[in-house]
């Protein structure tokens, strides 16, 4: 593909495609520039942190290990189309995958990652993660928790990255992911220069299945439990939450409940109403996500007369940005979970109300 570059509508200059020189270049790239994966296209707003290059496993090396803020970790493989072994680089990717699940426990990841970190950032690894994705200590927690869960379950996203793709390959990675639970990624990225400058176009395949997933037309989505969540955590942590649910379902019997890995969620008509996120000694239950968020949470603390102010909880940067958020109480003490009652409440009596407050730049 040629592209057309011009200044003020004239002098219009063509630029035809580059080509990568080596594998090592594109490697290289993804290092520095992780946003030039076109992630956002299946889980928006994502935030990609490459945390090593060349990651040792017993099947070779990994040509790099990434992580998002969910904790989702992603192994990356390049091949460049002139490569005879472009065949096999599915097959590759899923070795390496098996490899780290089965020989790599969590301590030995963390030990392998933070050499790199720490040479690269002058960081540890939690204060990268920290920095990088902008955590607080419990949300820094969740990440390590959940990473540690990704590594024992061998829960992986798996990025082909070529300069080329075939079509053979286009259609193997849209089967895997409409046939298996494997969330596989095929990115062709096209480089050009110019002036000095790369520019990059990216394109991802294999996303528009993963889409149709989320949209409710195949779900895969695993559901663990309410024990999974409530296990080793406190006594007074798993007595709210349980009081919690009686008294959801007492006030709405059509709430639906859903126990996916990283928390519990109350549905109602397939919305998330009420989030439930688990800590050692303390909960945080979450409204539904809606704009003008600071405005929102100042109303709640006037209306319901709180023992706790509720926050705002904004997931990242574009959430801040947008104005954006959760109302969210943490429950630890009887006091919260007074608050916590009140809350849910409110909610469910005025759950329209609500439900047109998630729509964009609905402030009043």
């Amino acid at each position: 593909m040629t592209i057309i570059i011009t200044k003020n509508g004239k002098e219009a200059q063509k630029i035809e495609k580059s080509n990568f020189e080596n594998e090592k270049e594109v490697q290289e790239y993804i290092k520095e520039n992780p946003e030039s994966l076109p992630l956002y296209e299946v889980k928006s707003d994502v935030q990609l942190l490459i945390l090593k290059r060349e990651f040792s496993t017993t099947s070779g090396p990994a040509d790099a290990i990434g992580i998002d803020r969910d904790g989702d970790l992603y192994i990356i493989e390049t091949k460049l189309y002139k490569n005879p072994d472009k065949r096999t680089v599915l097959a590759q990717v899923l070795d390496y995958g098996a490899a780290i699940w089965k020989n790599t426990d969590f301590n030995y990841f963390i030990n392998m990652i933070e050499e790199e970190i720490r040479s690269r950032f002058n960081l540890s690894f939690e204060e990268k993660l920290t920095e990088f994705f902008d955590l607080d200590d419990d949300e820094l927690e969740r990440v390590k928790e959940n990473l540690q869960n990704n590594l024992d379950k061998g829960i992986f996203k798996f990025v082909v990255l070529m300069d080329k793709i075939d079509d053979r390959l286009k259609d193997l990675i849209i089967f895997m992911n409409q046939n298996t639970s494997f969330d596989i990624y095929g990115v062709e990225l096209d480089l050009y220069k110019f002036d000095g400058s790369e520019i990059i176009i990216p394109r991802l395949f294999g996303g528009e299945v993963k889409k149709e997933i989320k949209n409710g037309k195949v779900n895969i989505r695993k559901e663990v439990g309410e024990e999974y969540h409530l296990n080793k955590r406190s006594k007074n942590v798993q007595k709210w939450f349980r009081e919690l649910k009686e008294f959801i379902l007492k006030n709405n019997s059509n709430f639906t409940i859903s126990t996916p890995e990283s928390f519990i969620s109350f549905k109602l008509n397939g919305l998330n109403v009420f989030t439930f996120r688990f800590h050692n000694t303390n909960i945080d239950m979450d409204g539904l996500l809606g704009f003008c968020i600071q405005k929102r949470v100042e109303y709640l603390n006037s209306r319901l007369k709180l023992s706790k102010k509720i926050g705002p909880y904004q997931r990242n940067r574009n959430d801040r940005e947008k104005g954006r958020g959760l109302p969210r109480i943490r429950i630890e003490s009887e006091n919260t979970l007074n608050d916590a009652k009140r809350f849910i409440e409110f909610y469910i009596k005025n759950i329209e109300g609500e439900k047109k407050r998630k729509e964009k730049d609905y402030c009043e």
